[in-house]
């Protein structure tokens, strides 16, 4: 995507990118569109170092935003210790129990038992 001979991104957001690896990496010159068409082969392999370059600033940056954040899928521990998975997994049993119980109160609560009889004799 950062060749110049590459139709992805417009000419100005590539000069954009250009721009702000140029300041990251200040030790890299990233080269021009006659330089890349020169030397194509060494234009790659700078792109190539960019890459990873970035690839590595994401994936550090990734790991700190694990270690701070208390919001993020499985890795959010609560202040008793146990993550959401293990805390959901110990009340499952107790939701177990309580779910039949909650059904035969309601069903129970509707009447619906107690019609149960005349609904399949009409259905007979």
């Amino acid at each position: 995507m950062l060749r110049h001979g590459d139709l992805r991104l417009n000419v100005n957001t590539r000069a954009r990118y250009h721009k702000r690896l140029s300041a990251m990496l200040p030790e890299i010159s990233l080269p021009t569109a006659e330089l890349e068409k020169a030397n194509p082969a060494e234009a790659d392999a700078t792109y190539a170092s960019c890459g990873d370059y970035l690839l590595a600033k994401v994936a550090s940056t990734d790991r700190a935003l694990l270690r701070t954040s208390r919001s993020i899928g499985p890795n959010n521990v609560m202040k008793n210790g146990l993550d959401e998975y293990t805390r959901n997994a110990r009340l499952k049993p107790a939701f177990l129990v309580a779910l039949p119980i909650a059904l035969t109160v309601a069903v129970d609560a509707s009447g619906f038992r107690r019609a149960m009889p005349h609904i399949i004799a009409d259905c007979l």
